[in-house]
């Protein structure tokens, strides 16, 4: 008896893999809606395949399909909680949110995956815009400090990007000098 379970788990990881290979092929082809009922049916096969979750959620991201991306996305950290990408995307999915709730999601992915520069400059572009947002809204008469505390050290990132990519650094260089002008501007320290 003991074989035929065997022959049975065999098949059904053959199945889950080839309906994987077929997604993946979709995918890179840019068959998007191909690639996600073949995701589908892998995962009906191997619900636990976080990388299938996060390449569904990417086809259902590059489909404007946010909400399903998003999901996909979660069970992918869910499933494997070091997996910087699936971080990365799913904070790439909210940045109307809460600038907080992206940098916490951009955070992770830099936690593990450090030397990625995009990461880090990503970081360092939603910290930016943050404070640029909380000047327009404030009609550009005031800072809101108190709103900002998590964004005073955009600058580090900016560095930490242009040292890990140098054809990042002048547009680092511009917007720390940007930063640190608006912040010179209202007299706020930057210092930690």
């Amino acid at each position: 008896m003991l074989c035929c379970w065997s022959n049975i788990i065999y098949a059904q990881n053959a199945t889950s893999v080839s309906g994987k290979q077929q997604a993946m092929s979709a995918f890179e082809s840019g068959r998007l809606s191909e690639a996600i009922a073949h995701f589908d049916a892998a995962l009906l096969q191997n619900p636990n395949d976080y990388e299938a979750f996060y390449y569904r959620g990417l086809a259902h991201r590059y489909l404007k399909h946010t909400q399903q991306a998003f999901g996909d996305m979660s069970r992918s950290i869910a499933l494997k909680p070091d997996y910087a990408p699936a971080y990365y995307y799913r904070a790439k999915l909210q940045p109307y949110l809460e600038p907080q709730k992206f940098i916490a999601d951009i955070s992770k992915a830099i936690q593990y995956d450090s030397d990625n520069a995009d990461y880090v400059f990503e970081r360092a572009m939603r910290k930016y815009r943050a404070v640029m947002d909380n000047y327009d809204n404030n009609d550009q008469n005031s800072i809101d400090v108190s709103k900002l505390s998590f964004a005073m050290d955009l600058c580090d990132d900016f560095k930490k990007a242009a040292s890990l990519d140098t054809t990042l650094q002048e547009k680092a260089d511009s917007y720390c000098a940007s930063f640190q002008a608006l912040m010179q501007q209202y007299q706020v320290s930057t210092d930690k």
